[in-house]
């Protein structure tokens, strides 16, 4: 894992609408950034990506947001709220489990965006549930899903979760 310092960063937005970034006289173009967990500190974990054709490569992880010049924070922080669609899941329809050879379910669910149906492989790799009742879901396709508080879902919602999760 290669730590980038804020300090020596710089971020700019290129022609065709992506961010390039700047690391000590080496750019890197169109790259993409994500927040890594915990998703309740906007402020740290950022990991940074470089997209060369066929394979995406991890430049770094930027642990912490400040020391950015106020240009490329604000940049950045643009960048995320792109490109971190996270649909809040408010009720579970259904969850059933495929008759294949890997442990795959597929999730039919209501969300803050509109009905979904996901697969989902190894629930116990791609499901987490902090101490406070969140729950963050990654499906197949690595899209996210979360749930601010699985307490607060709908009681038949939440007996089908716990079915499989807990």
């Amino acid at each position: 894992m290669n730590i980038l310092d804020p300090k020596t960063l710089s971020f700019e937005r290129n022609p065709n609408g992506y961010l390039d970034m700047d690391v000590e006289g080496k750019t890197y173009c169109n790259v993409r950034c994500t927040q890594l967990f915990p998703l309740s500190d906007p402020q740290c974990y950022i990991a940074v990506f470089h997209k060369p054709v066929p394979h995406t490569e991890e430049i770094g992880i930027i642990m912490d947001l400040n020391g950015l010049s106020s240009s490329s924070y604000d940049l950045l922080k643009s960048e995320i709220s792109i490109g971190y669609f996270v649909p809040e899941i408010l009720s579970i329809q259904s969850i059933e489990k495929t008759k294949s050879a890997h442990s795959m379910e597929t999730w039919t669910v209501e969300t803050d965006k509109g009905g979904k149906t996901f697969q989902l492989s190894s629930p116990k790799e791609n499901v987490t549930v902090s101490g406070k009742g969140a729950v963050f879901i990654i499906d197949t396709e690595k899209c996210g899903y979360k749930i601010t508080d699985y307490q607060t879902l709908p009681i038949v919602s939440r007996a089908k979760m716990e079915k499989y999760l807990l």
